[in-house]
C-alpha cells in the first residue's frame, strides 16, 4: 500500500513551489521481464540553504553490475530559475560486510564548464577518470526525477524539453522529454491521475527513427501539482544496466 501525505504546498506549477523543502520516499525496483524484486531504496529529497538541494538515496540489492549490496547516492543540486543544476553526485557501493567496493564521483565544475567523472574500486586506486563538456541544462542518473519536475507543466502542454544526461557508466547523452499522455495509476489501493513523461536521445534529423526503434524511458507524475513522482521505467543507471519498473511505496512531504 502507498502512503501519501502532502502538507499545505503552493499549487502555482513553478520553480521552488513544485520541489519540497523535504520529501522522504521508498521505492521498490523490479526487473522489466520477470517482475523480479530486484533492490529496494529510502531517498531523502531536502532544501538546505537558498535554492540549493540534497538528494541522499540509501539502497540493498542488486544494482548496476553489483549484486547483493549495499549503496548510497548523494546528490547536491541547485535552483536557476526553474533549472534543478547538479553540482556533484557521490556513489559508493558496499560489500555485504560494509566495506565500500566503487565509487563514482561527479563534479559539475561550472567556472571550467567541465563535468569531471572519478570512479574508484576497493583499495580506492581510480580505475577510470573521464571529462566531458558541462552544457547546461543538464541532468543525471541520481536527480533525473526531481529535474523534470518543474517542467510538468510545459511537457503537458505539450512542449519538449531538451537537456544533457550523464548517466551511470559514466556517458553523456542529449535527450529530449515529452508528454507521452494522461492515465490512471493503480499502487496499492490507491488511484492516481497522472501524466506519463517520455525521455528519448535526441538524435536531430534521426529523431523520428530513433523513436520508432528504441523504447523510451517512462516517468509517471501526477497531474496536479506538486506532480508528485510515481513510477519509473527504463535502464537502471546508463547503458549496459538492468531493464527496471521503480515504483513509489511510500511517500512523505513537507513544503
Amino acid at each position: 500500500m502507498i502512503c501519501i501525505m502532502a502538507l499545505a504546498w503552493s499549487h502555482n506549477g513553478f520553480g521552488q513551489n513544485i520541489l519540497p523543502e523535504r520529501e522522504i520516499y521508498q521505492q521498490e525496483t523490479m526487473v522489466k521481464k520477470t517482475g523480479q524484486v530486484r533492490s529496494r531504496l529510502k531517498g531523502h529529497f531536502q532544501k538546505i540553504a537558498e535554492n540549493r538541494y540534497r538528494l541522499t538515496k540509501s539502497g540493498r540489492g542488486d544494482y548496476g553490475r553489483f549484486q547483493d549490496v549495499a549503496w548510497t547516492i548523494e546528490s547536491e543540486t541547485e535552483l536557476r530559475d526553474r533549472e534543478l543544476c547538479p553540482l556533484r553526485t557521490v556513489l559508493r557501493v558496499k560489500n555485504r560486510t560494509g566495506g565500500v567496493i566503487f565509487t563514482n564521483t561527479a563534479i559539475y565544475d561550472d567556472a571550467r564548464q567541465i563535468i569531471r567523472v572519478v570512479q574508484r574500486g576497493e583499495k580506492n586506486e581510480i580505475t577510470n577518470e573521464l571529462t566531458f563538456p558541462l552544457k547546461r541544462p543538464v541532468s543525471d542518473y541520481a536527480s533525473l526525477i526531481y529535474f523534470l519536475k518543474p517542467f510538468i507543466r510545459d511537457l503537458q502542454a505539450g512542449q519538449t524539453v531538451r537537456f544533457d544526461f550523464i548517466s551511470g557508466e559514466p556517458g553523456q547523452y542529449s535527450l529530449k522529454a515529452r508528454r507521452l499522455g494522461t492515465g490512471t495509476l493503480t499502487l496499492g489501493e490507491q488511484k492516481f491521475e497522472t501524466v506519463t513523461i517520455a525521455v528519448t536521445p535526441d538524435m536531430g534529423p534521426l529523431n523520428i527513427i530513433i523513436d520508432k526503434l528504441l523504447p523510451p524511458t517512462l516517468l509517471w507524475y501526477d497531474q496536479k501539482p506538486p506532480h508528485a513522482w510515481f513510477k519509473y521505467q527504463g535502464l537502471e543507471c546508463g547503458r549496459g544496466s538492468a531493464s527496471i519498473v521503480t515504483k513509489v511505496t511510500a511517500i512523505t512531504r513537507q513544503p
